[in-house]
């Protein structure tokens, strides 16, 4: 696990057996050092800020991270970006963070392999630019042309 973390927060992930807390990384640093496996984007209130509920309208970077290197991921539930891991079968969506355990226990391996086949194209798009491309497009096509109707 990387990210920034309060004193008590480090304490707790170093103290837990289950958890390979790094500490905090520079992007290119942590690049380099992703694991394989899940990744998990979840924020939670904290003394830096109150991320937790701005979760439900934002989709976080982490995830386009995650999911360009080959990662599935797990997100909470009430995120924005959950609809969007359920309906691609990029990863799993969770309520709390004591449910990771119970569910990865219980997937199958051909749950994993559909969630890998998925997350492996999704990953191509993120990395060839694919959804910029077609924003910048769009873009162009309404300021240059406006709309076009094709029926």
């Amino acid at each position: 696990m990387f990210g920034v973390a309060d004193d008590a927060i480090q304490k707790g992930l170093r103290d837990n057996p289950k958890v390979e807390y790094h500490g905090a990384l520079r992007r290119d640093d942590l690049i380099n050092q992703l694991p394989k496996g899940f990744g998990l984007a979840w924020d939670s209130d904290s003394w830096m800020g109150h991320y937790g509920s701005y979760t439900k309208y934002n989709h976080p970077h982490k995830v386009s991270l995650y999911l360009s290197h080959g990662m599935p991921v797990i997100v909470w539930k009430q995120a924005a970006v959950a609809p969007f891991i359920e309906k691609n079968h990029l990863g799993l969506t969770i309520g709390s963070l004591d449910e990771i355990d119970g569910l990865l226990a219980n997937l199958s391996d051909d749950e994993i392999k559909d969630m890998l086949v998925h997350v492996n194209n999704m990953g191509v798009l993120l990395r060839d630019g694919y959804f910029t491309n077609r924003v910048l497009a769009t873009a162009e096509q309404q300021a240059f042309v406006g709309d076009i109707n094709f029926q």
